[in-house]
């Protein structure tokens, strides 16, 4: 079958095209990147702050994650999440992996296993939604915090 040569003119303005296209991937992966590091960056400090002033609870409250998120304009359950991903990780010998984002290591911060599904998702190249399929699979072993409400104040605390 023929196919006509395709003219100078179109080769150029696909090519140009795609640069646009390869530029704005670049764009949005550094975006996704300074993402991932803010929020390893709130779980460090999130961490940080309810070791140092746990123990001050009498004068900063039991509530120190929350205060501490309506401060800096953070939802606190989010706080919560970013601190329970530091921890999980930062103590163990897991290699940070920058193919994986944040969300990768936040959904294994919730199984029995975290490294070990850290593992198998860098090794198999999955994308969250795959991770979280083959947790699923695997029986769903995906731990849950527990809220309860405090009887005297009524406010709600998470507990690990």
């Amino acid at each position: 079958m023929y196919s006509p040569p395709v003219p100078a003119i179109i080769e150029e303005a696909h090519d140009a095209e795609f640069a646009e296209w390869e530029q704005y991937v670049s764009k949005g992966m550094e975006a996704r990147e300074k993402k991932d590091t803010a929020q390893w960056e709130l779980g460090e400090i999130a961490y940080e702050v309810s070791q140092k002033f746990y123990k001050r609870k009498e004068i900063y409250g039991l509530n120190i994650i929350g205060e501490f998120a309506n401060e800096i304009g953070v939802h606190k359950k989010t706080l919560e999440r970013y601190r329970r991903v530091y921890k999980t990780f930062s103590d163990k010998n897991t290699i940070l992996d920058t193919n994986l984002s944040f969300s990768h290591y936040e959904r294994c911060s919730r199984t029995e296993n975290p490294t070990e599904w850290i593992e198998k998702a860098v090794d198999n190249n999955w994308s969250v939604d795959k991770l979280s399929y083959e947790i699923q699979k695997d029986g769903g072993n995906i731990k849950e915090p527990k809220e309860i409400q405090c009887p005297h104040c009524n406010k709600m605390f998470t507990l690990e």
